[in-house]
Order: structure tokens, then sequence, then C-alpha cells
């Protein structure tokens, strides 16, 4: 009888296994292992996406930088030449508010060069942080890390798009 008992809780057992389990885990007995496969490939399938991404930021950003590079020295130039003629000119209320103007444009342009060398610096650390990720096959570092970059060339983009802006604006 207990023998029987025995045999009966044993078969209950297997097949409540069976029954509640999907049949790669009651095959294998290892869901986390599938999960994990899983995980992993959607995060890698992320990362191509993420990378194509970056890929397109990254020439959008070389694009505004080639368009800053040809009007920047114009500008300028400009700027100087407006600020050598005021100089030399009479004091006037008009000339000051001229000379005050020129000042204030010429700290905008400062101020978006450094914001522009400031995330230049970040997005190189970042980017050889990803390269090194990458070569460990850390995918999930990596994953994270490029979204970093990809925030840096949003900001980017966007500090460029503002300084472009202020670089086409009338003259004074």
């Amino acid at each position: 009888m207990r023998k029987l008992q025995y045999f009966l809780l044993v078969m209950i057992s297997i097949g409540s296994i069976m029954f509640f389990s999907t049949p790669s885990e009651a095959a294998t007995g290892n869901k986390e292992l599938s999960d994990g496969k899983e995980i992993s490939r959607n995060i890698s399938n992320k990362l191509k996406n993420l990378q194509q991404e970056v890929k397109k930021l990254n020439e959008e950003k070389d694009l505004l930088n080639q368009k800053i590079k040809e009007l920047y020295p114009k500008k300028k130039q400009l700027l100087v030449k407006q600020l050598k003629e005021l100089e030399k000119s009479n004091y006037s209320k008009i000339n000051q508010d001229k000379l005050n103007k020129i000042q204030s444009k010429i700290g905008i342009y400062k101020e978006a060069i450094s914001i522009n060398k400031q995330l230049k610096s970040e997005r190189k650390k970042l980017w050889e942080n990803y390269k090194k990720q990458m070569e460990n096959e850390n995918i999930k570092s990596a994953y994270q890390t490029l979204k970093l970059i990809r925030q840096n060339l949003e900001n980017t983009i966007l500090n460029n798009k503002e300084f472009l802006k202020s670089l086409t604006a009338d003259n004074l």
C-alpha cells in the first residue's frame, strides 16, 4: 500500500510539472537560459537599430558642422571689421549700441563653440567606452552607452542649429 501511495505521489508530481510548464521548460528544465537568449537577441536587435539611428544623427551633425565651417569665418571677419570701424569712429550713443550688439553676438558664438567642444569631448569618451564594451561583448552596457551617445548627438545637433540660426541672422 505504501509503495502504491509513493508511486501515485511521484506520478502526480511529474504530471503537474508537465502540465504547468511549457514544453521547452519541461524538456530542458531551464527557462532562464531560454529567456536569457531571447533577451540577448532583443538587445542585439535594439543595438543594431540604435547604431543606424546614431549613424544618421552623425551624418546630420557633420552636415551642420560643414555649414558652420563655411559661415562662421565670414561672419567673424565681418564682425571684427565692424568692431574696428566703430572703434575708429567718434563716440556716440548709436555707435555704442552697435558695439554692444556686436560684442553680444561674439559672446553667443563663443558660448556655442564652447558647448560644442564640451559635447565633442564627452562624445569621444562615450565612444571609447562603447568600443571597449563591444570588445568585451557586454551588449547591455554597450546599448546603454550608445543611448547616451545618441542623446549627446541630439544635443549637439540642437546646439549647431541654434548656432547656424544666429550666424544667418540679419546683420547689425
